[in-house]
């Protein structure tokens, strides 16, 4: 799916076929488990006004595929942090690559997580997985705010 920033609203699109940096919408995922949903921000200064935001329990996922090159990547994700988020994984292609705690009191918005050294052996479409696994001891729940994911191609 796409953003449609006039309006907001989504139009289906299954698979982001571009190759070297890829800017992807929180709204183009095209798999899930639990209540992943669409929402509004309506707090702070933020880059994108929408986050994709999961329905609170452990291990819930969300599922973006798309086409990559063969080569190593850098893929960026900005988050809501809040005393409710949970931790997330990273995985591409089936295998985690980073992990990040977002839990965060107070709440902040805009807050850049980096994953570096991404290498991608086999150009083709492949999957890329945020998860909710796991919390830090003083989260009050699992939750995953996902304002932007940026994917950039670095050799």
């Amino acid at each position: 799916m796409i953003t449609d920033y006039l309006t907001g609203a989504c139009r289906r699109r299954d698979v982001a076929c571009v190759s070297g940096s890829i800017y992807m919408h929180v709204c183009n995922w095209v798999n899930q488990s639990g209540a992943f949903a669409l929402n509004n921000l309506s707090f702070g200064e933020t880059h994108n006004p929408f986050v994709l935001r999961s329905g609170g329990a452990n291990l819930e996922w969300v599922e973006y595929s798309l086409y990559l090159d063969a080569g190593t990547y850098t893929i960026k994700i900005m988050t809501l942090n809040s005393v409710q988020s949970g931790i997330m994984d990273v995985d591409v292609a089936a295998v985690e690559v980073g992990s990040f705690d977002l839990y965060n009191n107070p709440t902040v918005v805009n807050q850049v997580n980096t994953i570096a050294g991404v290498v991608v052996a086999v150009a083709g479409i492949t999957s890329l997985v945020m998860r909710a696994d796991g919390k830090n001891g003083a989260s009050t729940g699992f939750y995953l705010y996902i304002q932007d994911i940026q994917i950039y191609r670095t050799a």
